[in-house]
């Protein structure tokens, strides 16, 4: 497993919900040469504590309700207490965070980077502020893996 994780989630059938995903797609195919692994998923599964125990940092990328859209939020995150899982979609970055600890005994850094967005009803497409903001995203990850590119 490479030293950074990026897993980026959201349903692409829900408009700006896809952001997170569409951003690793992006990083998928323009980061080859990184060790860097990528793992888009429309949604958390406990399956991926593994490999977030295998990494040495993990980054997440997500659409959120809420804030300005287009607004980029970045937040450190840490294992709390374990919660009891009701369902797998309650499952969330820092259960996965909690998961690879308690499973794995592993403490990567770990990070959720979350971008505001507009419209989450049924569509393919962006709003054009999440368009907008899908280069700062990106350029976000670049920054917190030591990525520099050329303007």
């Amino acid at each position: 497993m490479p030293r950074v994780l990026v897993i980026g989630f959201g349903n692409p059938l829900r408009g700006d919900d896809a952001a997170g995903a569409l951003a690793a797609e992006e990083i998928a195919r323009t980061h080859l040469d990184l060790d860097l692994e990528v793992r888009v998923v429309h949604q958390l599964t406990p399956e991926l504590a593994w490999d977030i125990s295998q990494a040495a940092r993990v980054i997440f990328l997500d659409a959120r309700a809420g804030g300005e859209p287009g607004e980029i939020v970045c937040e450190r995150l840490r294992p709390g207490p374990r919660r009891p899982l009701a369902s797998m979609h309650s499952l969330g970055p820092v259960d996965l965070i909690a998961s690879a600890h308690l499973l794995y005994g592993a403490e990567p850094e770990a990070w959720l980077l979350t971008v505001a967005g507009e419209r989450f009803e049924h569509g393919e497409d962006l709003s054009p502020r999440v368009r907008a903001a899908m280069k700062m995203l990106i350029a976000s990850v670049d920054r917190m893996i030591g990525v520099s590119r050329a303007a």
